[in-house]
């Protein structure tokens, strides 16, 4: 890593790119999402996608939702649900030679930081095309399975990159997630919105898509 270069963590479903770009790759993500559900409920698939939807809607995205549902007790089941849902091959997903001239422009050293494992996210980053330009891959199992919406994750990506928050320029999908970011010295905090706005939040930069920046 270079001092003098800008250090950008930046997330990667729905922010690296947009799902509607790549309904495949989340066609697939959900069918393992609501196949875990119901090997855990043991109910059908139809009551399972019923269930998601429910959770998705009062706790936001897996695996997160099934630890606030209580589907999840311990470290141990979150890992053996995050193994299963990011278990299955990266298809139907092209080369992004705009992502990747945008990704060249930011001039700094990129990390991915996702709640997912390292496996889906490098086939991710190799089927666009951009796997060379991050200089690492932090999954969820590189900050102890915690989340981006909890403090001790901060603390230990600061560890982990041996830097001070206020060199690093976050970019998230997640509101929530940056608000906790900034609060933990993450000054640089870029939200793709998706067309979303706030008022009040002149700390934190909305823009549609990453292609924006």
């Amino acid at each position: 890593m270079q001092n003098n270069k800008k250090i950008y963590l930046i997330d990667l479903d729905n922010c690296l790119y947009c799902a509607k770009d790549v309904p495949n790759l989340i066609n697939t993500f959900e069918i393992r999402i609501t196949e875990w559900l119901a090997n855990k409920l043991r109910c059908s698939v139809k009551d399972a996608e019923r269930q998601k939807i429910k959770l998705y809607k009062n706790f936001g995205g897996a695996p997160h939702c099934f630890i606030k549902a209580s589907f999840i007790k311990n470290k141990k089941e979150l890992i053996s649900c995050v193994d299963f849902i990011h278990n299955f091959e990266v298809c139907g997903v092209n080369k992004n030679l705009e992502l990747k001239q945008k990704l060249l422009e930011l001039n700094g050293d990129l990390y991915l930081f996702t709640s997912s494992y390292f496996k889906y996210a490098e086939q991710v980053l190799i089927a666009f095309g951009v796997l060379d330009l991050f200089y690492d891959i932090i999954d969820i199992s590189r900050v102890g399975y915690s989340f981006k919406n909890e403090t001790d994750t901060y603390i230990k990506i600061f560890r982990l990159l041996n830097i001070l928050p206020n060199k690093i320029i976050m970019i998230d999908d997640s509101l929530e997630n940056l608000l906790i970011a900034n609060k933990m010295g993450i000054k640089s905090c870029i939200w793709i919105s998706h067309g979303e706005s706030k008022q009040g939040l002149n700390f934190i930069k909305p823009i549609n898509s990453i292609i924006d920046l």
